[in-house]
């Protein structure tokens, strides 16, 4: 059986993120952290996360496109 959630899409993503990302690229420390910043820009979504050892900036984007069924 298939369990239901009552996360929206971008819940989900970030704490996708959240697991998958657990190490800065630049420090290579752990990340005390983990929660990703969500925001809303015209047909974006970015999520930003900010490393709390050496404060090195990560940026995840979701582009969103609306299609012409026309």
């Amino acid at each position: 059986m298939m369990s239901l959630t009552s996360q929206s899409p971008i819940e989900t993503l970030r704490s996708r993120y959240d697991q998958l990302e657990d190490t800065c690229p630049w420090c290579e420390n752990k990340y005390i952290e983990k929660s990703w910043q969500v925001m809303h820009m015209d047909a974006e979504i970015r999520f930003k996360h900010i490393c709390s050892t050496c404060g090195a900036e990560r940026q995840q984007v979701v582009s969103l496109s609306l299609s012409n069924t026309d």
